[in-house]
């Protein structure tokens, strides 16, 4: 169900955004988010868009295997710790072992190792998504610490997006759109892929607390992205993630 974007809404949608640590140890880093969260919400804030699709991903090393049946026998035990999490999918047939475990089409942890000579790091990566305002912030925020301590994960990397249709006509050319984006974000454009009917502009705040490094070696921790439907006319979906998006726009 597409909801249109409120101020309310997003006051506390956006305490999610960005890419933190969530341990013990780096609360102030949460703090730290305080300008993300403020920057975004007003930005969305005063657009007409529908609220779309959103995805919030939980990703950290969680211990080691040694081998293929270790792997596997990790994967039972989780079936067997946490029955909501069933495996939908178990792969081992090449140097990279995967697990798909899932509740339903809108939650699912995918279980990771890179074959080696030695002990293999295992990497959790929770995933919930859906229809932005199906749930609530509070149920959103509950399931996230929930499943975190449920799957014991710490030092976890936190990665948020979410898309909007536009409401009304665009008029300005879509590099122009989201660059306004970028500037009503304070960040600075550092790398920008244009095409005909869609554009994505990767860029850094130097006020937010996490960043990535591109191929060219330079700080990223937002990207938008602006895509026109040939069969909306001049309309257009929106996706903002942080410090990426992780998925196909």
């Amino acid at each position: 169900m597409k909801v249109m974007l409120k101020a309310s809404v997003f006051a506390v949608m956006v305490i999610l955004l960005g890419a933190v640590y969530v341990s013990s140890e780096e609360k102030t880093q949460a703090d730290l988010l305080n300008d993300q969260m403020e920057s975004i919400h007003t930005l969305l804030a005063q657009e007409e868009v529908a609220l779309d699709q959103f995805q919030l991903r939980a990703r950290a090393e969680s211990g080691t295997v040694k081998t293929q049946k270790a792997f596997h026998d990790h994967v039972h035990t989780l079936e067997a710790t946490h029955p909501e999490f069933q495996a939908e999918t178990v792969d081992t047939q090449g140097t990279e072992w995967t697990a798909l475990l899932r509740v339903d089409e809108g939650e699912a942890l995918k279980v990771m190792a890179q074959e080696t000579s030695g002990p293999s790091a295992l990497t959790y990566s929770y995933e919930r998504s859906g229809e932005a305002g199906d749930d609530s912030f509070e149920e959103l925020q509950e399931t996230l610490t929930r499943r975190l301590n449920q799957f014991e994960m710490e030092d976890v990397q936190l990665f948020y997006q979410i898309s909007a249709k536009k409401t009304d006509s665009l008029d300005a050319p879509l590099y122009d759109e989201a660059k306004r984006y970028l500037d009503e974000l304070g960040a600075a454009e550092q790398e920008a892929l244009k095409e005909e009917t869609f554009v994505s502009l990767s860029a850094y705040n130097g006020e937010w607390n996490e960043n990535l490094v591109t191929g060219e070696g330079k700080k990223m921790n937002v990207q938008v992205a602006v895509r026109q439907d040939p069969e909306m006319g001049s309309k257009a979906t929106v996706t903002i993630g942080t410090p990426i998006i992780t998925t196909e726009y």
